[in-house]
């Protein structure tokens, strides 16, 4: 595989985001806390933070939180005090609008600027695979986080033979498949064995772990829900569309009977294309993973 220079990865990256910011603060995204799941992955988002064991008042850092959706969410229902760092400072600037009684700053993920055990929590979703350095990452995750804190990670996996991203690669001669931007890179990302072995030498420990988003689970998620959207004319994209001043309740909004619905209805989903994923799983083969993991006590 090519070398990666890490600089200019990093300002590269940080270009493409500034460029073409991932909208994650559309359609009210974390004003209802966990009670609007849209996608599988939105199940188990949640179910992985509440493996976190949050208590009110805890602090939470989210690496890489784009523009701090997934914290809002997170405030909003175990009530806690929520910091993100990103890269981008086109999305961060759009994260401090939209979510402001959360702590949002641009920063590297590779040296993070805070002392040694100061969160309860770290959390980090899809953004060990943009890292040139993702063992340096994991160390500073590791290092910010409190004794007996625990770190909740979902990357994207190299170990991916026949999913639907792979699949979607190989079939349209690498114009489709993981990365949408075309952000993923190959070399970074994530090798599981690997991985595990980081974990260790960060001083952590894994306590639970899931292959996600194999082939069906996938295929629902990118192809499917985004029909269905299309169809029912609810995609909205654009920044410059959002308004410039947000709900900032304390507590999540209760979606309306229609979405509770759909809600359970995504759950039964979630059941049956889980039990045909499972193959894939049992290979180790997925388009990523979520690992909890806890640091050890000094």
């Amino acid at each position: 595989m090519r070398k990666i220079d890490p600089d200019s990865h990093k300002e590269n990256q940080k270009k493409l985001y500034d460029q073409k910011p991932l909208d994650d603060i559309g359609a009210g995204a974390g004003y209802f806390g966990f009670n609007k799941p849209k996608l599988i992955r939105d199940l188990r988002y949640a179910y992985w933070v509440r493996r976190l064991g949050i208590n009110r008042g805890d602090t939470v850092l989210d690496v890489g939180c784009n523009a701090g959706a997934n914290l809002e969410k997170i405030r909003r229902t175990y009530g806690c005090t929520c910091t993100g760092i990103d890269l981008s400072p086109r999305t961060i600037a759009a994260g401090k609008k939209a979510y402001p009684k959360i702590n949002l700053s641009v920063g590297d993920v590779e040296k993070l600027s805070f002392a040694d055990a100061t969160f309860d929590a770290v959390i980090s979703f899809e953004t060990f695979e943009h890292v040139p350095n993702p063992t340096t990452m994991l160390a500073e995750c590791a290092r910010v986080v409190k004794p007996g804190g625990k770190i909740l990670i979902y990357t994207i996996s190299r170990n991916n033979i026949f999913t639907w991203h792979w699949w979607q690669y190989h079939l349209t001669r690498g114009r489709y498949g993981t990365g949408a931007l075309r952000d993923h890179l190959p070399e970074l990302m994530i090798p599981v064995g690997e991985f595990k072995s980081w974990v260790r030498a960060s001083g952590a420990r894994i306590i639970g772990w899931e292959y996600f988003h194999s082939f069906f689970t996938l295929l629902h998620d990118e192809v499917w829900t985004h029909l269905l959207a299309s169809l029912t004319g609810k995609i909205k994209k654009n920044y410059a569309k959002q308004p410039s001043v947000f709900d900032t309740s304390d507590t999540p909004r209760l979606p309306s009977a229609r979405l509770r619905l759909y809600a359970l209805w995504l759950y039964c989903v979630d059941i049956l294309l889980s039990i045909l994923d499972f193959p894939w799983q049992l290979c180790g083969q997925s388009d990523g993973f979520f690992a909890l993991c806890i640091k050890k006590n000094e």
